[in-house]
């Protein structure tokens, strides 16, 4: 493990929950509209 992904892994252990449902809801706001494009396009 490198130090970056030991304190990333700190990191993630503090703010965890919060940090991470906000995270994967933008994923899935972009990732959603990038499908929606795609499709579009097609």
């Amino acid at each position: 493990m490198t130090i970056c992904a030991c304190i990333f892994y700190e990191l993630h252990l503090n703010f965890g929950t919060k940090t991470e449902k906000l995270t994967n809801k933008l994923l899935e706001s972009v990732y959603a509209k990038g499908k929606y494009k795609m499709k579009s396009q097609a």
